[in-house]
């Protein structure tokens, strides 16, 4: 078993920013700058089970990669200014002063290789593999959104709001066929490079 950290990162998932009004001159413009997630590193394990056939130099490998990633993000302001970015679609914006952001990725991926290890010389070696790839990924992301109200309305000052939840979910699975090229150089007194590149197209 080999463990490890990684940090899962999505894109385009900024719906939290802050929310301001800029005066310049006799024009009063909004500006809105997006804040992003805090992603974080999170442990992870490849388990791998595999061996040499008895024919011709030729293996089989099945690796089982997974990983569980769940950060939270917290967003305080003492200026009442956060804002969700979706509704500002019009009317009197709400915004908040504290807002916090959930992230939960589950990762498997299974890789089957099978593959035969070539030497051209005493020093240089290639294994080409092919084989198979499955993976799942389930996916949550949820925005919380407390001490809503308005901005303030001439006149009424601020109105109390509700707080908001907004959840949502992927589920996704795929397979299609893996490829691999391995190459190893080596300098002698178990000293060399091992470089690798793959790929796969799932469906």
């Amino acid at each position: 078993m080999f463990k490890y950290f990684l940090k899962a990162r999505q894109e385009e998932l900024n719906s939290i920013a802050n929310f301001s009004f800029v005066q310049e001159g006799v024009e009063r413009d909004i500006r809105v700058k997006a804040k992003d997630i805090d992603f974080k590193f999170s442990p992870g394990f490849k388990l791998g089970l595999g061996g040499s056939l008895p024919y011709d130099g030729w293996d089989l490998y099945l690796n089982w990669t997974h990983l569980h990633n769940n950060p939270v993000t917290t967003y305080k302001s003492a200026s009442h200014d956060l804002v969700n970015i979706e509704r500002l679609q019009g009317g009197a914006p709400f915004v908040t002063n504290d807002a916090t952001v959930r992230f939960n990725l589950m990762l498997n991926v299974l890789d089957f290789d099978w593959g035969r290890r070539w030497c051209l010389s005493d020093a240089w070696s290639i294994r080409p593999s092919f084989g198979a790839k499955a993976l799942w990924i389930h996916q949550k992301i949820g925005y919380k959104f407390e001490n809503v109200q308005t901005i303030p309305i001439p006149n009424l000052g601020p109105i109390p709001g509700f707080p908001e939840f907004i959840d949502a979910t992927n589920n996704y699975w795929g397979i299609g066929p893996y490829f691999a090229f391995e190459g190893k150089w080596s300098f002698g007194w178990g000293i060399g490079i091992l470089g690798k590149i793959s790929g796969s197209i799932v469906w």
